[in-house]
């Protein structure tokens, strides 16, 4: 797999104020923000993201390869010359994404990659609410770093991105028509989309995916790029295709998983195809981990269909 050598790790924000390792709570977007939130035995944070081309989320066992070349041990990055937003830029205009970011958290269980042109929020707490979903009211620290005032880290257009396989898309369910995220909710390492059909005449579903190992977002359509679209190649009108020769299971083997596991023989690529967004979730197929798909009735009943 091609790499970019001349990537940079940044590190960015006060770099005194987290002190101790972070760990995942929860990640959830809509269309113009992502929130992370992440605590550690002393207090907890909460990172809000405005105007994100992309985000990609890690279990850090799967990056401890790559990671450990970085010598990361700060919490925020902004990175330089990354290969990740050169990914990312090649589904768009480069000319209107010039001023995109790629900014890493470095948590200890996980790694959030999120591209981003706006500003980035964080609010430092002494623990989590009482539903244990976001930060309490006792704040400790807040700052905004301005887009602006991070460095020019991004893309610089080299000739990097290499489509080493030509991918296929198999639908794998019979899902179709134009379908909407209305909830996305990442758990530490279980995943939960909800989406509903565009025609409210139709049914909505809930897509679990337990134990996931990473999962992606691109969008189709995202403010501040120019309403440029997002290339779909070998997509249909379905929802849920399994992706063969998988460019995203080549980039997790570089990552660490063959450095710690061997060849990724049994990793297994899922992307969602919805009306505004694109996901893309790895599994691990040995440990037999189904989706779970279940259809919201207008009625009081419920149908539940696991895909192995």
């Amino acid at each position: 797999m091609t790499i970019n050598s001349n990537e940079e790790y940044l590190p960015i924000g006060n770099l005194n104020c987290f002190a101790y390792p972070y760990y995942m709570v929860s990640c959830r977007n809509n269309e113009t923000e992502m929130v992370c939130i992440a605590e550690s035995e002393k207090n907890a944070v909460r990172f809000s993201f405005s105007n994100y081309a992309a985000f990609r989320i890690t279990l850090s066992a799967f990056r401890d390869y790559d990671m450990r070349n970085r010598f990361c041990n700060h919490l925020i990055y902004e990175i330089k010359n990354s290969f990740y937003l050169e990914q990312v830029c090649s589904f768009y205009n480069k000319d209107e994404i010039k001023n995109y970011h790629h900014i890493l958290l470095n948590l200890d269980d996980t790694i959030v990659d999120v591209i981003v042109s706006g500003d980035i929020n964080y609010t430092v707490a002494d623990g989590l609410n009482k539903v244990e979903d976001d930060i309490n009211d006792n704040i400790v620290y807040a700052e905004v770093i301005k887009s602006t005032a991070i460095q020019l880290g991004q893309c610089k257009f080299f000739d990097l991105y290499e489509d080493k396989h030509r991918e296929v898309c198999v639908p794998i369910e019979n899902i179709f028509g134009d379908f909407m995220l209305t909830s996305f909710n990442y758990g530490s390492i279980d995943l939960l989309l909800t989406i509903k059909p565009i025609s409210s005449h139709e049914d909505g579903r809930t897509i679990q995916f337990p134990e996931i190992l990473c999962v992606k977002e691109t969008s189709i359509f995202r403010h501040g790029i120019d309403n440029q679209e997002l290339k779909l190649s070998n997509l249909s009108e379905s929802v849920l295709y399994e992706v063969q020769n998988s460019n995203f299971i080549e980039w997790m083997a570089y990552a660490g998983y063959r450095q710690l596991y061997g060849e990724p023989k049994n990793l297994r690529h899922i992307r969602i195809k919805l009306q505004n967004m694109i996901y893309d979730v790895i599994l691990d197929s040995k440990e037999k981990r189904p989706i779970i798909i279940k259809e919201e009735k207008q009625v009081d009943q419920s149908r539940v269909q696991v895909i192995d």
